[in-house]
Parts: C-alpha cells; structure tokens; sequence
C-alpha cells in the first residue's frame, strides 16, 4: 500500500526527521512511502503534476500539520497553502489523516471535514490492526467521509479503507510465515538464497531488454511498412493501399497492447522479487536494498515502468492511423475524394 506525505514545514530537514520517523514504523507493514518533500525544484506547475500522479496512486494520505502552516496561513483559511494538495484529495476520493505534529489548536475549515484528526501513534497502531474495536471511532470518521465519496462500505466492514489495510497486513503476514517457515535457519543459507534471489532480479531485468528491444524492432518494421504504404496511396490512384495500412495498424494496435501487458508482468513479478528480498534484509545486519530504494524515490527517482511509455505512445498512434486509413479507403471506394 501507498501513502502520500502533505507537509508544510519551513525546513525540509524537520520535515525528513517527521516523515523517516512515520517511514520506519509503515515500512514494517509493507507500505511503501511517497515522498514529497522538495517541491521547490520543480518550476511552474509540473510539480502539481507530479502531486496529483502521486495522490491518484497512493491509498491514503498523510498530513502533517505543524506551527509552520499555522502561521503562515489565515485564521480563517488554515489550509490555503495546502489547497492543490488537498484539492487532488477530493478529485480522488483520497482519506486524509491529519496530524498535529506541534499540538496547536487548528481552526475549524470545511477541508476539516474531509480529514480524520489523529495522532501519529494512533495512526500507526490503526494500520498494524484497523478492525480493532479500539478504533471504532476512527472507522466511523472513515466511513463518513467515504459515504460523502459515494464510496460505498459493504455490509459488515468497518470502511472500505480499513478492510484494505488489514488485507494487506494479512498477505504481509503470510508471505513472512511462508518465507521464514522452517525452523532453526541457517544465516548462511539465508545469504545464499538472497544472492541467488538477487542474481534472478538481473536475470528479469535483462529478459525485460530483450523483450522490449524485440517489440520496438517489429513496430520500426510495421511503422516503416505503414510509411511505404500511405506514399504509395497519397496523391494517386492506389487508394486501395489505404486499406492494408488500417489493417495493419490495427495489428500494431494489438501487438502493442501485447507489449504493455508483458511489461506490466514483469514489473508485477520484480517488485515481488524486491518485497521479498526486502523481508530477508529484516533478518540481516543491513537492509542495503531497502535504503536504496528509499533514498532513490527522495531524489524523485522513477522506475523503468514509469519511465516506459512508449508502448502506450504506439497504441494511440496505431489507433489514429487506422480511423484515417479506413476513412480515406471508405471516401475514395465512394468516389467522395
């Protein structure tokens, strides 16, 4: 599961010490933690892209409210300057948990009624077990708030939300019994299988090339086929040739969805790889990967799916070119052009 950290601090070092403090505790649950802390490096409005691509993806939001937001805002408007950030929220359908880092008094705002008030360590004991009677109260703020969502709680769940959480502790829990189920482990045994892991991780990642650097082969074929076919039909009387290139860029079509579904599996089946070797490192002195992988995403570090979108490019292309080809063989079949 995801969260995204809103923040309002005055200094980006309290803000890593506030959110490295909550990144410890969710880290054991299996969350993984978006990161937004340097806002300032991203001119105009593309780092309110990036907060809305990572709001839409998270499964719920954290805010740390501090004495920095309080005093920088209205009495009136104690979230003006939090207002994208909580605009994306709604849009979303996103649960915000606010958190009173300073414990100052926060004056009532209508964007009050979208966020469940909550201490830092209730929030974390809330996710270790969010069906515990303890938290009714808690739910019941969730549920609201969904209710106002039009997100509907299906009948015995104490919120929709809720029951994704202790979903997820509970596959969090099985893999860890089923990882470490024999007793009396060997460390050195342990070693081995984590380098073994960790040598079938490049192994995934080198068939991941291969795959990628076979399909952009076919697309530069079918493209180059395609070319040759619209300046063969363009400006004479082969409109007929208009039609092969629909077909084809129907298949082109097809072949690309092909690939982003192949590309989608692999990323599935290397963050498992990863998840798992992140649960051995709990048992070693280091958690190397895991500190990596932290310190990457603060540098606003993207994987090779999200850096991977032409196969997404291709199908629209694709798509474009097989209307026109098919309207232009249709108007030129009926004499219209």
């Amino acid at each position: 599961m995801k969260t995204f950290f809103i923040h309002f601090f005055n200094r980006s070092p309290d803000a890593e010490k506030n959110i490295h403090q909550f990144q410890k505790e969710l880290s054991n649950l299996g969350f993984d933690e978006y990161h937004f802390l340097s806002t300032f490096k991203y001119p105009n409005e593309k780092w309110k892209k990036k907060a809305e691509q990572e709001i839409k993806n998270s499964d719920f939001v954290t805010f740390l409210f501090t004495k920095d937001a309080s005093n920088d805002s209205t009495t009136d408007e104690p979230f003006k300057n939090v207002g994208t950030e909580v605009g994306y929220c709604k849009k979303y359908k996103k649960i915000i948990f606010l958190i009173n880092c300073d414990c100052i008094e926060i004056p009532y705002d209508t964007d009050r009624d979208k966020m469940v008030d909550i201490s830092m360590e209730n929030l974390i004991c809330f996710l270790k077990n969010p069906l515990n009677q303890e938290y009714d109260k808690i739910n019941e703020c969730i549920r609201e708030i969904e209710k106002s969502y039009d997100i509907k709680t299906k009948p015995g769940h104490k919120s929709t939300l809720s029951n994704r959480i202790a979903i997820n502790n509970a596959v969090q829990r099985n893999i860890e019994e089923t990882l470490f189920s024999n007793e009396g482990r060997d460390m050195d045994a342990m070693v081995m299988q984590y380098q073994s892991l960790m040598g079938s991780v490049e192994e995934l990642g080198n068939r991941r090339q291969s795959t990628g650097a076979l399909y952009a082969s076919i697309n530069t074929a079918i493209l180059a086929l395609v070319a040759s076919l619209i300046a063969l039909g363009v400006g004479g009387q082969n409109y007929y040739l208009w039609l092969p290139v629909a077909i084809i860029s129907v298949l082109g079509v097809f072949l690309n969805h092909s690939w982003k579904s192949i590309m989608e599996s692999y990323h599935a089946l290397n963050r498992a790889k990863f998840d798992t070797i992140w649960k051995i490192e709990e048992k070693l002195p280091m958690n190397v990967y895991r500190s990596e992988w932290i310190f990457m995403k603060s540098k606003d570090y993207k994987t090779a799916s999200e850096r991977d979108k032409l196969p997404n490019v291709l199908i629209w292309g694709f798509r474009i070119l097989a209307v026109v080809g098919a309207i232009i063989f249709i108007l030129s079949y009926l004499g219209i052009i």
